[in-house]
C-alpha cells in the first residue's frame, strides 16, 4: 500500500503556523520597568516572577467497550507559551481488539497544542473554550502484522478548571484518516484528559 509519508508533516506545519500566527496578535513586549512590581518582606519583585510554572503535565485516556475494546493512555507535558497557547509533547499507548479477535498493541510519540479561544463569557461559563490538535505517529502490531498509523487530530474541548490545573472534554476529527490503515472505524474520536 502506497502512502505519502510527507502528508502528515504538511498539516502539522500548517496547524502550528496559523496557531502561533493567530497567538502573535496577543503578544506584547513588557520592559522589565514597566512590569507591575509588588513587596513582599520588603523586597520588591516583578509580578512576572511570582506567577506559576508555565509547564503544564497531564494526560488522556479514552475507553470504549463493547464489539471493539479499547484502552488508550497518552501522557504527556506541555509549556504555555502564553495566556492562550500551549504546545507540548506525548506518547500514546493503544489496547485494541475487536470481540473474538486478535489483540492489537499501537504506541508511538507524538507533539501537541491548545489555544484557549479569548471570550468575555469565559468567567461566566464553568469552562474555556479551546482548540486542540494532535499529531501522533505511531505504529500498530497484530499478530505478524506490523504497520504504521499517522493520525492529525483537530477539533474543539472544554477546560473545566480546578485551580491551575483541571480536565478536559474533546471531540476531534482525524484529518488522516484513512479505513485501510487506522485503528479506528471512525475518524471521530473523543478525548478526556487531565491537566495539573
Amino acid at each position: 500500500m502506497h502512502f505519502n509519508k510527507m502528508i502528515p508533516i504538511r498539516y502539522l506545519i500548517l496547524f502550528f503556523v496559523v496557531l502561533l500566527s493567530s497567538e502573535m496578535s496577543y503578544a506584547q513586549y513588557v520592559e522589565d520597568e514597566d512590569r507591575p512590581k509588588t513587596t513582599l518582606n520588603n523586597k520588591t519583585y516583578n509580578a512576572s516572577q511570582s506567577k506559576q510554572s508555565p509547564w503544564m503535565f497531564g494526560g488522556n485516556f479514552f475507553v470504549s467497550f463493547g464489539n471493539i475494546r479499547s484502552f488508550m493512555l497518552t501522557p504527556r507535558v506541555g509549556y504555555w507559551l502564553s495566556d492562550h497557547f500551549l504546545v507540548g509533547g506525548n506518547y500514546t499507548y493503544i489496547y485494541h481488539r475487536f470481540t473474538g479477535g486478535p489483540e492489537m498493541n499501537v504506541h508511538g510519540p507524538g507533539v501537541h497544542a491548545m489555544y484557549v479561544i479569548p471570550n468575555p463569557l469565559t468567567d461566566v461559563l464553568p469552562a474555556d473554550l479551546l482548540i486542540n490538535g494532535e499529531f501522533d505517529y505511531l505504529w500498530a502490531r497484530e499478530g505478524d502484522f506490523n504497520w504504521e498509523v499517522p493520525q492529525l487530530m483537530l477539533g474543539p474541548s472544554a477546560f473545566f478548571r480546578q485551580g491551575r490545573g483541571g480536565f478536559m472534554v474533546g471531540f476531534l476529527y482525524n484529518v488522516l484518516y484513512d479505513p485501510n490503515r487506522s485503528i479506528f472505524a471512525s475518524p471521530w474520536q473523543y478525548r478526556v484528559g487531565v491537566l495539573f
